[in-house]
């Protein structure tokens, strides 16, 4: 072997061991980023950074208002009509959950196909 191949291996080996490091040293970070030692964070700390306001609070409670006033709405809807429509105790107490639930679609769907057939029946 010549002098110029040998250092062209002896360059790619250094460069190879090089890289291999810095690979090393890429990794070690990012472990360090994805799996946190407990000396690295303070637990008081964790949520004492995140500042909640008082709109947050009244939008989330305001939501959560309208969401169960919806349901409520709903399943009345549903228990009103099914018993009109002479349903089995059961049936109507399913349905009432689920309307309960999915509260703003049964409603939509209420008033576009049931509303006539509800509105036509005597109340037994």
């Amino acid at each position: 072997m010549d002098a110029l191949s040998l250092s062209i291996k002896s360059g790619k080996l250094v460069e190879k061991f090089l890289n291999s490091e810095r690979k090393k040293e890429n990794f070690q970070q990012i472990d360090s980023i994805a799996f946190p030692s407990s000396s690295d964070y303070k637990s008081e700390k964790l949520y004492n950074d995140v500042p909640i306001s008082w709109g947050y609070i009244t939008w989330v409670i305001f939501s959560i208002l309208i969401g169960i006033l919806i349901g409520v709405f709903a399943a009345y809807l549903s228990w009103k009509c099914n018993s009109k429509l002479d349903y089995h105790i059961g049936f109507r107490i399913i349905f009432s959950i689920f309307a309960y639930i999915f509260g703003l679609i049964y409603i939509i769907l209420y008033f576009t196909m049931r509303w006539d057939v509800c509105q036509t029946l005597k109340e037994k």
